[in-house]
């Protein structure tokens, strides 16, 4: 119960940044906001809010990849931002969700050289 109540407690914490990314808007504010969140929760380790801190970074740079922004250079920050989540994966669910998107943004990589 305590880990869902931290959960939900991060989820709120993000949920305004995560509608600015939704928006596809302000990007620089996201990563900003998204790193300083990363950072603090570091500094107090709190690993759920490291967790989901990682992840949406990654989400995030997968994000600019796929808009062909940086291609290869976004899609390796999203892959090692992921390693990093997986690092605070408490459950094998967890784990699942970041090692697919870990294995997607590695296969996107491997197009892009494949295009070349």
């Amino acid at each position: 119960e305590l880990l869902k109540a931290n959960l939900s407690t991060v989820a709120e914490e993000l949920r305004e940044l995560d509608l600015i990314f939704d928006s596809g808007t302000d990007l620089d504010v996201v990563e900003r906001g998204y790193t300083r969140k990363l950072i603090h929760a570091i500094c107090s380790r709190d690993a759920v809010m490291q967790r989901e801190a990682f992840k949406s970074l990654g989400d995030l740079y997968l994000y600019k990849a796929r808009i062909k922004e940086n291609e290869v250079q976004n899609f390796n920050k999203a892959c090692a931002l992921y390693k990093g989540a997986l690092e605070h994966c408490d459950n094998k669910t967890e784990k699942a969700v970041v090692e697919h998107r870990i294995k997607y943004a590695e296969k996107c990589t491997e197009q892009i050289f494949n295009q070349k």
